[in-house]
């Protein structure tokens, strides 16, 4: 694969793991307008997709330093995915 795609792959997989790390740091405590504290469903959803981003993230780079074609693809469709699919949740917990 291009060193270029490999790169992107690579600042991709770092921006995710610092969004699952900001989810999972934060299902106990408020951040923003939000408050997991008193919501379970919103404390859940950090705790469980914050740790799927930050296996997401991981496998990411995995495959970028193993140079696993077959791999890459999927996973970044999957990451992708979890990139959109975080703000439309969390905008559900403002309404």
């Amino acid at each position: 694969m291009h060193k270029t795609a490999l790169v992107l792959l690579f600042i991709i997989a770092i921006a995710l793991f610092i969004i699952g790390l900001f989810l999972f740091n934060h299902r106990n405590r408020p951040f923003f307008i939000f408050h997991p504290e008193k919501e379970h469903g919103l404390r859940v959803f950090c705790t469980y997709f914050g740790g799927f981003v930050l296996l997401c993230a991981t496998a990411t780079i995995i495959a970028v330093f193993i140079d696993l074609n077959a791999l890459i693809f999927p996973l970044l469709l999957v990451d992708a995915l979890c990139a959109f699919i975080i703000p439309f949740v969390l905008w559900a917990y403002t309404l």
